[in-house]
């Protein structure tokens, strides 16, 4: 159940040196990684070289900033592979659009998914973090 955030490989490239870590030592570090592995979501997803968020979608040129709107379009490298080098870097913040926007920027979200995460009871209100005050879709 673990497999995806507890193997350990010499070398990623070669799946034949690669093992499975089991017992208490596999679940604390499936859980560190997949921590990990959200925050990467959540940060991504306010970066333009993933996504496009609000109304406008802009031709380019594609800069660092984040935007607290709903996410309009999303990019893969194949997409935005020119651009992506651009939009990729230390942002800005449009911060009266963050104070007043839909969703939350992602120094709030990050910060309520590891809150979250420290409540077992309630995987849902997760699911709804994400949906809601990351991407700003309507649950």
């Amino acid at each position: 159940m673990h497999t995806l955030f507890t193997l350990e490989c010499r070398n990623p490239f070669a799946s034949t040196k690669c093992s499975e870590l089991t017992g208490d030592v596999a679940a604390d570090l499936a859980r560190k990684r997949a921590a990990g592995a959200l925050l990467h979501l959540i940060q991504d997803s306010f970066s333009q070289s993933h996504t496009a968020r609000g109304g406008v979608f802009p031709a380019g040129p594609y800069s660092a900033r984040v935007v607290c709107l709903p996410v309009r379009e999303y990019y893969d490298y194949a997409q935005n592979s020119g651009v992506h080098p651009a939009a990729d870097k230390a942002p800005t913040f449009d911060l009266a659009g963050c104070a007043d926007g839909p969703v939350a920027d992602p120094i709030t979200a990050s910060a309520q998914m590891l809150w979250l995460m420290e409540q077992p009871a309630n995987p849902d209100a997760a699911v709804k973090l994400m949906a809601e005050a990351v991407l700003g879709a309507a649950t």
